[in-house]
């Protein structure tokens, strides 16, 4: 389920660079470079260790997109509000998995 709703965040700002005139980039020799998280795969034994790396990923996302919603501020809404949309479902992924992880 996280991996479609990552997918759908990724093609609402590509369907939003698009209409602002812009072309989505989403080759994947680049896209990695690009990430603001790193992908690692721990030992598929230990779920801890597995939900406490994806909760560090989320909180840089979180932070990543504060940050964009700021920049933003008054200048483009209807991109700041898309982005404050994401954001939100990114906070509710990290509360999940502080909650699996019952801190």
């Amino acid at each position: 389920m996280r991996t479609s709703q990552e997918m759908q965040h990724g093609l609402r700002a590509a369907e939003r660079i698009a209409q602002l005139g812009g072309q989505p980039d989403f080759d994947p020799a680049t896209l990695a470079r690009r990430a603001h998280t790193d992908y690692t795969a721990p030992d598929e034994k230990d779920l801890k260790a597995m939900l406490e790396h994806n909760l560090l990923a989320e909180r840089i996302v979180i932070s990543t997109y504060q940050e964009i919603a700021r920049w933003l501020g008054d200048h483009d809404p209807t991109t700041r509000r898309l982005i404050e949309s994401i954001l939100e479902e990114e906070e509710e992924h990290a509360d999940d998995l502080t909650d699996l992880l019952g801190s």
